[in-house]
């Protein structure tokens, strides 16, 4: 792009959360919630192959619908599993650093602001209540409200048409997840915090320590750059 970089109106660049680990540090047992679907598939005669054992949890729930030779409920059964698992971990939860501070600025600049979770609407819910997060978003899609969980764009997707087609799409979010969702439905993908870990094809436009960093960022002014691919 040549020429001098036109800021937005702050209601043409909208701002996406993932929930977990990035605005609320909840304690859900992730290792433990797989091990127990991937044992729970195995003891039904599910063979996984190495692939498929790296699959995110909720991709893995879903493998045996519909599939001959095991119970035609064990699909609901896993899920039931992870509703178990993200309730237990949000007790005890508390905000990530900055989360409302950041929220809150952006909504006061005139941000449109949603989240977007592979989590239940039932626990996402109490989360954002809890720690008085909801009044600030306009949307909050979680898991069922979209076909297909992050990685897929189907979220991020249906948020821009939501918001009305904002001409700018930031997703901030700690995981992996958050990022590869993002580069396919060509938004701009914040990380933050310590554990988040690069993967080939995953665009990251910035990585920051905590959510403190994010009202600093020029988000307005972001030029189009190949690391955020146009939606046409």
């Amino acid at each position: 792009m040549s020429g001098l970089v036109k800021s937005l109106p702050f209601s043409a660049v909208a701002v996406v959360f993932d929930l977990d680990n990035t605005l609320v540090a909840s304690h859900i047992d992730f290792k433990g919630m797989r091990e127990e679907v991937i044992g729970c598939l195995r003891a039904h005669g599910v063979l996984l192959t190495a692939e498929q054992t790296a699959w995110p949890v909720g991709r893995l729930a879903d493998l045996p619908a519909g599939m001959a030779g095991v119970p035609a409920d064990l699909s609901a059964r896993l899920w039931e599993v992870i509703d178990a698992y993200e309730t237990e971990g949000m007790i005890g939860a508390a905000l990530e650093p900055g989360a409302l501070e950041a929220v809150g600025e952006l909504h006061r600049r005139g941000h449109p602001l949603a989240v977007l979770t592979n989590n239940a609407r039932t626990s996402a819910m109490k989360a954002l209540t809890s720690w008085d997060l909801l009044p600030y978003f306009t949307l909050v899609l979680c898991r069922g409200d979209v076909a297909h969980l992050k990685p897929a764009p189907d979220g991020l997707l249906a948020v821009r048409q939501a918001l009305g087609q904002p001409q700018r799409l930031f997703m901030v979010g700690d995981s992996w997840l958050d990022g590869a969702a993002a580069t396919a439905a060509g938004a701009y993908f914040i990380a933050v915090g310590p554990n988040f870990r690069p993967r080939d094809g995953i665009a990251v436009r910035h990585h920051i320590a905590t959510l403190h960093e994010l009202p600093v960022l020029d988000l307005v002014g972001e030029g189009d750059d190949p690391l955020c691919p146009q939606q046409t």
